[in-house]
């Protein structure tokens, strides 16, 4: 019987804790739709970096086929036995055009700045988000209309926040975005190096080197995505405090490390949120479309069957959805981690939202008890700085 009690104690609080983790998680949603309704320009500003991306990809591919095509031009005599046509009888040398080895060797070093600049203007858009979005979160509300307070003082928003965290990311965090890119590019440098070597020797049917091969490859992918984590998580840092890179990282790896379960939570909860949008943003324009198409003259009379634009479009509206939830996903891990911040290092004072406030006031003892349970049973103590907006 007491251990039918004892198993009935263990799932409530289970139960329990698992309810505090998901009011904690919608309450970091619901935050970022605030800042993103608050800024709607930040939905808008990836069209941007888009477009130079695609500039730039372009021009990409234009010097890579300048590389590709480069050979050494060479005159040989004709081989013997080879008869020319009439008008070409008193030629005695043909014109032969070598791949250059050196400019061939030259298209590495090509794919891995075009990598690099890829990342790097992925991360510039993060990093330029996050900054307006950890300005937004660590401002007050005004009393008696409950908006972000505007203005150039402590404690208040700018009135134009992404531009303000741009210019903060140009004149200061240039530098930390390139060092960030640098490591991802260079690991998917890597893998595409590997890649090149694996489809090249694969000629032997040998079931260890494929199982060989297909582990690293698992390898390879893990790393990518989890230096893409941690390089995220340090431009949140760097956008927050104004660190540098390297005591971002760690700074940024300690405070998640301390909370692993929140953030799986919250990673869960926002990749269902993320496909949930896309799905609907999709579904939408399908829908609207087929509605035209069906019930709107001329197209009612000329188009026979909708199917294949009906499945084009959503296809195509699914990607500009997934282009567009990005600032979404970037809104909530900045809320996250600003949140996180602001219940070490501004106890008492915190800037959370009602909503996160009302609930870390009301689950502070359980807060403590889980806490003290991951330390050892040590009291924790405040690991990170106390943000001034003013500073």
């Amino acid at each position: 019987y007491q251990r039918r009690v004892h198993g009935k104690q263990w799932y409530q609080r289970r139960v329990h804790g698992k309810q505090w983790y998901q009011r904690r998680v919608h309450g970091v949603v619901k935050s970022a739709s605030r800042a993103i309704g608050d800024m709607p320009m930040m939905i808008f500003f990836p069209i941007i970096p888009m477009l130079v991306s695609t500039a730039f990809t372009f021009g990409w591919v234009y010097m890579s086929m300048y590389i590709y095509t480069t050979a050494d031009k060479a005159e040989l005599p004709l081989p013997d036995g080879v008869v020319l046509p009439s008008a070409y009888s008193a030629e005695t040398t043909y014109v032969d055009y070598a791949p250059d080895e050196q400019m061939q060797g030259v298209m590495w070093g090509h794919l891995f700045f075009f990598l690099w600049v890829c990342q790097f203007i992925v991360y510039f858009v993060y990093i330029a988000q996050s900054g307006a979005v950890a300005d937004w979160y660590f401002s007050r509300r005004e009393e008696e209309t409950g908006k972000k307070a505007r203005g150039k003082g402590d404690e208040q928003l700018a009135r134009f926040p992404l531009c303000r965290s741009l210019g903060r990311v140009f004149r200061y965090h240039f530098g930390t975005v390139a060092f960030a890119s640098f490591l991802v590019a260079l690991i998917q440098f890597i893998r595409v190096v590997f890649e090149y070597m694996a489809r090249k020797f694969d000629k032997k049917n040998n079931p260890v080197a494929k199982a060989l091969v297909c582990c690293i490859r698992c390898a390879l992918w893990c790393l990518e995505k989890i230096m893409d984590a941690i390089s995220k998580n340090s431009l949140v840092f760097t956008a927050i405090y104004g660190d540098a890179f390297c005591p971002a990282c760690y700074g940024s790896f300690k405070l998640v490390w301390r909370n692993l379960a929140r953030v799986a939570a919250v990673s869960m909860v926002a990749h269902y949120v993320m496909f949930l949008g896309k799905v609907l943003v999709a579904a939408a324009s399908t829908g609207v479309l087929v509605a035209i198409l069906t019930l709107v003259e001329p197209y009612k009379s000329t188009v026979s069957d909708p199917l294949l634009p009906a499945a084009l479009t959503f296809i195509l509206s699914y990607f500009v959805g997934s282009f567009f939830m990005t600032t979404y996903a970037t809104s909530i891990d900045t809320v996250f981690i600003c949140f996180l911040v602001d219940e070490e290092g501004n106890e008492g004072q915190m800037f959370a939202d009602e909503g996160l406030k009302n609930i870390v006031e009301k689950h502070a003892a359980d807060s403590q008890r889980i806490a003290e349970r991951y330390n050892d049973g040590a009291p924790t103590k405040t690991q990170v700085e106390p943000v001034n907006p003013g500073v």
